[in-house]
């Protein structure tokens, strides 16, 4: 989108709401006014005028919002829990090779250091013995996979151990839960 399109649009937008304020602001002058003028008149109905402005939120908002969540918790996570291994750390990230779309992804340590583990056992059997160690490559990959799987089933204990024991935790886990369903709510509007 052109960005002299989209600083017009923004400037009507914020146009448009500073004019709906200043009515609303003017409004409620006159109604105070008013209502003052009829409190000294004795047979004189009160009457409450109410005004509403309805705004709605971008995506952009509800992904702030939800990665503040996110960092939230996963900190007083961090601080939490004794097992480096469980530690949680947040990345921006390439979805794919070789391209410019960015995701955002947290992730345990454990994961990427078994991970790591596995990538440097390839990176080490590809050479002179690369046909022996082929089958090797298929078991070590096994292996990586199960520890994985033990790992992240200790991992979730522990998680839900420490929130179950702690009311800060659980409030940011909460708010976590709920900044997740509303970006998702959000993004299925669209």
């Amino acid at each position: 989108m052109n960005t002299s399109i989209v600083t017009r649009h923004t400037s009507k937008c914020v146009k448009s709401i500073v004019s709906g304020l200043l009515l609303a602001g003017l409004t409620l002058s006159a109604s105070n006014t008013y209502a003052t003028q009829v409190n000294d008149a004795p047979s004189a109905s009160k009457t409450t005028e109410i005004i509403g402005i309805v705004g709605t939120q971008h995506l952009s908002q509800f992904r702030r919002d939800l990665q503040n969540a996110e960092n939230n918790f996963f900190s007083l996570m961090n601080t939490v829990v004794s097992d480096d291994d469980f530690k949680v750390e947040c990345k921006t990230q390439h979805l794919q090779a070789f391209s410019r779309l960015k995701g955002r992804k947290c992730e345990a340590n454990f994961v990427s250091r078994l991970i790591g583990e596995q990538t440097q056992r390839d990176f080490d059997l590809q050479g002179p013995g690369a046909k022996l160690a082929n089958s090797f490559e298929m078991t070590s990959s096994v292996s990586v996979q199960l520890k994985l799987k033990q790992r992240q089933q200790d991992y979730l204990e522990e998680l839900v151990t420490q929130i179950n024991s702690n009311p800060h935790l659980l409030e940011a886990y909460n708010k976590l839960r709920i900044a997740k369903a509303s970006y998702a709510e959000a993004k299925a509007s669209l």
